[in-house]
């Protein structure tokens, strides 16, 4: 597959790079004294606002791992959520990490690298099952600690060449069982493997990060969350409008349509085309903020994003229009009791699970078959049942 091709081609560079960089961090550098007694644990999750979502039901645990009495926990995370993370008290110190800027700005590298290393380490767990060697496996190659923990890779960003390079640092690998396929699921297991016998996966429950909006909301409304991380997970933004306009004349619901910054445009075209009663928060709402939205609402539509799991985690009704590129990973959901399990609506088709390198090879603009396929007719059945059951 030509575009698998040169998805490692780019990351092989990227990757080249940043080894290249990090020969600068072996500079000496002046240790951090320990400020008490306790044993010193990083956490290393730097994945995305989804991945954060579904892990912080395991992550919460950590504290009954690793008692405050002997241990002090801190979390390595991404800084689109460690402002989420910061408010759960779930850890004694969170670090937030640039993505994009640690692997590709070699001053920031070097610095955040030294932040990083300058501690005495007790104990390093990496929880993250798609491994990428420019941020977590490069920490795990340059980190000293008695010891170092690492969930296993389930190959979706870098290859064995790159994690061959970190294998010989790691002293343990959790063992997870193939069956064990949604990362709910995977969180549980990979937890109970790291001592923690008792626990059992579930979804989060996150409501209590809920904050107050700045606006004032229609007192019934639902959410249309018309973006995505790429092209390819994108429905039609004329399905949308045309969704919106049905739900109009069979509710007469508001409709609010949200989404990042980068989603402004969009939103702003589908409250401009469509004939229902729609407002645009698009860039206007922090992650807490969301969260209420979402809580608050009747239901909501959304492409494959973290807005899924944002509205699962406040136990809000959620239709999720799902690609095939990680089906069974994030979702569908498994079922668990006493929640509201999101639904998922899909065209099913043989090449699921490619990983996002789809074979039909759309362009840079253009959505996946698997995407492309879904109807409206589909996406209206599935709020239709929804509807009923409320």
């Amino acid at each position: 597959m030509i575009a698998g091709a040169l998805y490692k081609i780019k990351r092989s560079l990227i990757n080249t790079y940043c080894l290249i960089i990090d020969t600068f961090v072996y500079l000496p550098a002046k240790k951090n004294r320990l400020s008490n007694t306790r044993k010193k644990i990083l956490i290393i999750k730097t994945d995305n606002i989804g991945d954060f979502i579904l892990w912080s039901d395991a992550g919460k645990e950590y504290q009954k791992l690793f008692p405050a009495e002997q241990y002090e926990l801190t979390l390595l995370g991404n800084n689109i959520w460690t402002s989420l993370a910061r408010k759960t008290n779930y850890f004694n110190i969170v670090i937030s990490l640039n993505r994009k800027k640690f692997m590709l700005y070699p001053v920031y590298r070097i610095k955040k690298m030294k932040e990083i290393l300058n501690h005495n380490w007790y104990k390093v767990i990496y929880h993250s099952f798609s491994h990428e060697f420019g941020t977590g496996l490069s920490i795990l190659r340059l980190i000293k600690a008695d010891e170092i923990i690492a969930a296993p890779s389930d190959d979706g960003i870098d290859y064995a060449f790159w994690r061959n390079k970190v294998q010989k640092k790691i002293s343990h690998t959790v063992s997870i069982a193939p069956d064990e396929t949604h990362e709910l699921k995977k969180n549980g297991a990979f937890m109970r493997g790291l001592g923690h016998s008792s626990f059992e996966d579930a979804i989060p429950d996150l409501k209590f990060l809920c904050l107050p909006l700045k606006e004032t909301l229609p007192n019934a409304y639902y959410v249309i969350f018309p973006g995505a991380s790429s092209p390819a997970r994108k429905w039609k933004e004329s399905n949308f409008i045309e969704l919106c306009n049905y739900i109009h004349n069979k509710t007469g619901l508001f409709g609010i349509v949200c989404g990042g910054k980068s989603e402004i445009a969009i939103a702003e075209n589908i409250v401009t085309k469509s004939n229902a009663k729609l407002i645009s928060l698009a860039g206007k709402t922090t992650l807490e903020e969301f969260l209420t939205v979402l809580q608050s609402s009747a239901f909501t539509v959304t492409n494959e994003t973290s807005c899924t799991h944002m509205a699962a985690a406040v136990n809000a009704s959620v239709i999720c229009i799902l690609g095939g590129g990680h089906f069974g990973r994030f979702l569908p959901f498994p079922p668990y009791k006493n929640r509201k399990i999101p639904i998922s609506v899909y065209h099913k088709m043989n090449c699921f699970n490619c990983n996002w390198n789809c074979i039909y090879k759309p362009t840079k603009f253009q959505e996946a078959p698997c995407v492309e396929h879904i109807s409206l007719k589909q996406v209206i059945q599935a709020v239709d049942a929804l509807l009923e059951k409320q």
